[in-house]
């Protein structure tokens, strides 16, 4: 019996110590953890992209058209840059900004409260985190242009999943 009994005591084990922790940091130092969460996420985002599209087959060349060959392997300096773009800007201006968008609804219930939430974040904070990603990649002259051409499919692909998100997170 001692030791069914001894063992009800300890701590949860990985993945819930880990997540209590993640947690714990969450309410203790916000802003460090959201950057550090952002420059992990952001770097690996870009790893396994750049390994990814290392993989696939090129597309076949349109009729007449030159061919240019692409660069093999993973390029860690781009890698690197924005891991760093994630702590340095991505993970503040996150949290600055759904800050803003909690302080703005604070005491606010209901599900038009929470459907306010959801628009603002679509409207302000989400565009403003995506478009400014641009830099980190490119220089402003080389992004300026590619921004309209490719920037809406990841703004439709978190918008359409803030949902479910938000509705985690507030229950």
């Amino acid at each position: 019996m001692a030791p069914a009994a001894s063992m009800a005591n300890q701590q949860p084990t990985a993945p819930g110590g880990l997540w209590a922790a993640y947690n714990q940091a969450l309410a203790t130092k916000p802003l460090l953890t959201k950057s550090l969460t952002a420059m992990v996420l952001n770097g690996l985002e870009e790893y396994i992209s750049q390994s990814l599209a290392a993989r696939a087959p090129p597309p076949p060349p349109a009729p007449g058209a030159k061919t240019i060959a692409l660069k093999k392997g993973v390029d860690y300096e781009k890698v690197i840059k924005m891991a760093l773009y994630g702590l340095l800007v991505n993970g503040p201006l996150g949290h600055y900004l759904y800050r803003l968008v909690d302080v703005a609804f604070a005491g606010r219930t209901g599900a038009f409260a929470a459907i306010g939430q959801l628009v603002a974040v679509n409207a302000i904070a989400i565009p403003i985190q995506n478009y400014g990603i641009a830099p980190a990649q490119d220089s402003w002259r080389v992004a300026g242009p590619r921004l309209t051409r490719t920037r809406p499919p990841p703004v439709l692909l978190r918008t359409s999943s803030l949902p479910t998100v938000h509705g985690a997170h507030r229950q």
